[in-house]
């Protein structure tokens, strides 16, 4: 059965992100909606793939749990067949914050776009924190920052974790890793639960990181390395690569990106009341 079958009244439009299923399709895809001329994202997922399985449950829990929010990106419709699933999610006139640090001038943002981006971020942190849920993933290429505008949205909520998530997780060996090596907190390197929403704090320490630096602190073609750093060394200090970095950001980064979560910020909406309101 082809994607128009499958949505009738949509028209497929550009492949986003250049992924391909096994099956060739792409995984995810703008369609628009004939009759309205509306823009949507098609994300597909395998559901014979049991990692992409998870991660559809996950989105679609979100959908259950976080429709209307102002910050966070959840689907808007699902079509599932046997072997396969589809959501629809709001499609936004954007770039995500990776693609924004990469083009920026010495690739890192000033503190009048770091602002902004980050109480947005913060604020989709805080409702997913207020549902007990941690997202697990934060880093640059899940947050989306408007086009021509100010405003960010958190994406991707396929690895998002809650405390039910304990039995279902654990195998044999324990618990596996789940995240990106660059962003990933310490007690997710060493696979321990439970998470908290500290968790998230220390990936978006790191992200606030890149984002005044435009690098990250922990960078190996090595992922183990990666993972032992995060869990053991220090992390070079923001005003070593940025001089002029205002004295806020280096005490959010060096608050959030404690070893210990209990030294962190407790979650998003702790980090929030420290920020500056503006620039």
């Amino acid at each position: 059965m082809s994607e128009t079958e499958i949505f009738p009244g949509y028209r497929t439009g550009a492949m986003l992100g250049g992924r391909i299923g096994k099956d060739g399709i792409a995984r995810t895809q703008e369609v628009i909606e004939i009759a309205t001329g509306k823009r949507w994202v098609r994300k597909r997922y395998d559901l014979t793939d049991p990692w992409e399985k998870d991660e559809f449950y996950h989105e679609k829990a979100a959908m259950a749990i976080l429709r209307g929010s102002t910050h966070v990106v959840t689907g808007a419709q699902v079509i599932q067949t046997e072997d396969a699933a589809r959501i629809l999610f709001p499609y936004i006139t954007s770039e995500t914050l990776e693609a924004a640090i990469a083009t920026s001038p010495r690739r890192e943002l000033g503190e009048s776009d770091i602002v902004p981006i980050l109480r947005d971020a913060l604020e989709g942190l805080a409702e997913l924190h207020g549902y007990g849920i941690v997202h697990r993933d934060v880093k640059p290429a899940n947050i989306l920052v408007e086009l021509g505008g100010e405003r960010a949205w958190v994406i991707d909520l396929g690895t998002m974790y809650q405390r039910e998530d304990l039995l279902r997780e654990r195998g044999k060996n324990g618990y596996e890793f789940l995240g990106t090596p660059e962003y990933a907190a310490p007690e997710v390197c060493a696979c321990q639960r439970p998470l908290t929403p500290a968790t998230d704090i220390y990936s978006l320490g790191i992200t606030l990181y890149e984002m005044a630096t435009g690098a990250v602190p922990f960078n190996s073609v090595s992922t183990m390395q990666v993972l032992k750093a995060q869990v053991r060394d220090e992390m070079p200090p923001v005003f070593f690569l940025n001089p002029k970095i205002p004295r806020w950001i280096r005490d959010l980064v060096r608050r959030a990106t404690q070893k210990d979560p209990r030294a962190r910020f407790p979650d998003a909406e702790a980090m929030l009341r420290v920020m500056p309101r503006a620039a």
